[in-house]
């Protein structure tokens, strides 16, 4: 039973910093976010995206903070990288594609787009992205996502990855893979291409206004930026 005295709606295979995933069946997963928020924005948004063609889960509902959707087999990008089934440079290239891919997308019909913006998604790292067998990467965790510039999404990405080498006694990742962070840093955004770093103070200014986000982390947001600055010259 949850503290609440409720029984919980499935298998807890999944817990992030706004969200609790449950396995309903081998088929499909609820996520429930913590907080109670609206998860039917977030399912226009994961229908659209499947319209055109763009790698998510397909979702089936949406109820309050509840979405039930796809259930993925393959490891996060992250835990493929921690377990060498895929090499640095490769995995900062599926990163940077995810980001063009994102840009050819067609904003949805009622969204108010400037030039040159499109669907953002924001926290766009290794641990949502899922190496899925037979299929590919598949981006997941959309509860960020907005209309905005491109390069923004691509300073964030940059600044979120850069966050755990300048701190990774705060980072839940194991062994060398610290080590290997600038690195990926740098490698990313040589791959990710387009100027960023125009849009480097607003990541760094949104990451630090992150509620999720500890002293320590929000501290380490500002290092991150500077060492992001520093690889993107």
């Amino acid at each position: 039973m949850n503290a609440d005295g409720a029984e919980p709606p499935g298998v807890l295979i999944g817990r992030g910093r706004t969200a609790d995933v449950f396995a309903l069946d081998d088929g499909t997963v609820l996520r429930r976010y913590r907080d109670g928020q609206n998860a039917e924005p977030e399912l226009a948004v994961l229908g659209h995206l499947t319209g055109q063609g763009f790698p998510v889960p397909l979702v089936h509902s949406a109820n309050g903070g509840d979405l039930v959707m796809e259930r993925l087999h393959g490891p996060t990008m992250l835990g493929a990288l921690g377990a060498g089934e895929v090499d640095l440079e490769t995995a900062m290239t599926v990163l940077a594609d995810l980001h063009r891919s994102l840009r050819g997308v067609r904003p949805p019909p009622d969204a108010r787009a400037a030039a040159g913006h499109g669907l953002i998604h924001l926290d766009l790292h290794p641990d949502n992205v899922i190496m899925e067998p037979g299929r590919g990467p598949v981006l997941i965790d959309w509860n960020n996502v907005e209309i905005g510039p491109g390069d923004l999404d691509v300073a964030t990405t940059a600044v979120i990855m850069a966050e755990v080498a300048v701190n990774p006694d705060g980072a839940d990742t194991v062994g060398a893979l610290h080590d290997e962070l600038a690195r990926a840093v740098g490698l990313f955004l040589a791959a990710a291409g387009g100027d960023p770093l125009t849009h480097l103070d607003e990541a760094v200014r949104r990451r630090v206004g992150n509620v999720t986000l500890s002293e320590d982390e929000r501290r380490a947001v500002v290092r991150a930026g500077d060492l992001v600055a520093e690889l993107a010259r």
